[in-house]
């Protein structure tokens, strides 16, 4: 009787001590939140798809991450037209698909207009009037393009007529423009990332160079973004060197508000450079183009952007064109890319060995 007594008694204190266990237990684990990852589209209901994510403390959401790629100049008439005709218009990008993936934003400079007009570069590639067929928009609104500059020498090559369709055949795959011409319209737009305000600032500074009403804008803006790029059309064509100018405007752009300058026209690679820890990307080159002139005109630069509000950091991807499509430089070529953009004349030494041996860097920010 006594040893039954014993183990009556003990599982006595054992069995309401596991009840209780199990049901702090559950409380704990459906007191979490799920959420989509990043990347991960919200509609797939998978439980691979979600993260389980503790309750975040205001810090936290001020760190979060935002992802941002840009590429350089895309122009989708003539050969590039001719190509996606006779091997499909994805055949473009079927190399380099993968790089759409995982970014925020993507922002990219269009040169040329996308209208129902037809071809006069495709009948003779000596005129230097661009307009692309609309399919062209559902192919980059397919590989995740937020916005493109529209504040470039070719965005009235069909008047603005063509300018307008442009931005309404755009807004129709729902990609977004901003920048204009002659600076005088549309000339920045914002975007809700992340809990963050991202703005595109675009100045072209070719047919009237003025850069008072961007600095303008970016004056006006500054107080409702957290992060400001500004899409530039300067510079010469097919030169790897940074003019004066360019340097001139890209320290009055930054000291205006701007945190990153995006560069586009010269059509080939130029270098980076650091100014009151703030990048400038003189030029990106070309992305999709049909220019197959030279190794610097065939070659460009996509440029990946992590920021967090406490430090920025830089992924510099060489592309190549290769008969009409995009795809990934090897590892010879990307460094020949690489040596254009990292100079040791405008960047600390610090810098320059980074992007040499790693195609990486990062910015603390102020």
């Amino acid at each position: 009787m006594n040893k039954k007594h014993t183990e009556f008694s003990w599982w006595g204190l054992i069995v309401p001590v596991l009840v209780v266990a199990v049901l702090l237990t559950a409380l704990f684990v459906f007191d979490r939140t799920y959420v989509p990852a990043d990347g991960i589209n919200s509609d797939n209901h998978s439980m691979d798809s979600f993260a389980l994510l503790n309750t975040e403390t205001n810090a936290e959401k001020k760190d979060a991450m935002v992802r941002m790629l840009f590429v350089g100049d895309m122009m989708f008439d003539r050969g590039v037209a001719s190509h996606a005709q006779k091997y499909g218009i994805d055949s473009l990008f079927s190399n380099i698909e993968r790089l759409f993936l995982d970014s925020h934003m993507i922002v990219g400079n269009l040169e040329g207009t996308i209208t129902n007009k037809p071809s006069l570069a495709e009948k003779d590639h000596s005129v230097l009037r661009f307009t692309f067929d609309p399919m062209f928009a559902g192919l980059l609104k397919r590989l995740n393009f937020s916005a493109v500059s529209l504040a470039n020498n070719h965005a009235l090559d069909f008047y603005g007529d063509g300018y307008y369709q442009t931005v309404r055949n755009l807004a129709t795959v729902g990609i977004a423009s901003f920048g204009s011409p002659r600076n005088d319209e549309n000339i920045s737009m914002k975007f809700d990332v992340q809990g963050k305000t991202i703005c595109l600032v675009g100045y072209h500074d070719l047919y009237i160079p003025d850069p008072a009403p961007a600095l303008k804008e970016v004056g006006e803006i500054r107080p409702d973004c957290s992060y400001v790029v500004l899409s530039v059309h300067w510079g010469d064509e097919y030169k790897q060197t940074v003019t004066e100018r360019q340097k001139m405007l890209a320290r009055k752009f930054i000291d205006a508000g701007v945190d990153l300058i995006i560069g586009a026209h010269p059509h080939v690679v130029e270098p980076v450079e650091i100014y009151k820890n703030k990048a400038i990307f003189y030029s990106l080159g070309n992305f999709i183009f049909d220019q197959n002139l030279s190794f610097a005109t065939e070659h460009g630069l996509v440029v990946g952007v992590e920021w967090n509000g406490v430090e920025t950091k830089f992924n510099l991807i060489p592309t190549v064109l290769n008969r009409g499509e995009v795809a990934l430089a090897d590892s010879e070529d990307s460094q020949k890319v690489i040596s254009f953009v990292a100079s040791r004349d405008l960047l600390s030494e610090d810098l320059y060995s980074d992007i040499q041996n790693t195609s990486r860097f990062t910015l603390r920010n102020d």
